[in-house]
């Protein structure tokens, strides 16, 4: 399990404040975790997908996307207990983010928010 899996990397380059970069770090681990253990059961290879792009001035967009089984068709997103979807919803609040996760042809959580404005210092 897990040796049939590409990475693929859609990321533009934004400095970050730490402030959302651990978070977002976070949201990033916890879904990749996810589709490694869960999204390729019953396939052979699969792909995750990481884009990180800007929107605009100052919005944001990250997305884990996996071509895998999906999640299972009784899993009621809102009303998930399970401490990683509980910790992807915390952690998207934390970025002030519009959370969603699809479930069709494989799953995409993807997180939208604001950059946060901080002073660039030089040492």
């Amino acid at each position: 399990m897990g040796s049939g899996i590409t990475i693929n990397l859609e990321i533009d380059t934004i400095v970050l404040d730490v402030q959302q970069a651990v978070p977002l770090g976070l949201i990033l681990n916890e879904s990749v975790t996810n589709a490694v253990k869960y999204a390729f059961t019953n396939k052979k290879y699969g792909q995750i997908k990481v884009i990180l792009n800007t929107l605009g001035d100052s919005k944001l967009i990250f997305k884990v996307e996996d071509n895998g089984t999906g999640l299972p068709a009784e899993l009621d997103l809102e009303r998930s207990a399970t401490m990683g979807m509980g910790m992807i919803k915390g952690l998207s609040r934390q970025l002030d983010g519009k959370l969603s996760i699809l479930s069709h042809g494989g799953t995409k959580v993807e997180v939208i928010f604001t950059k946060a404005q901080f002073a660039e210092t030089n040492s």
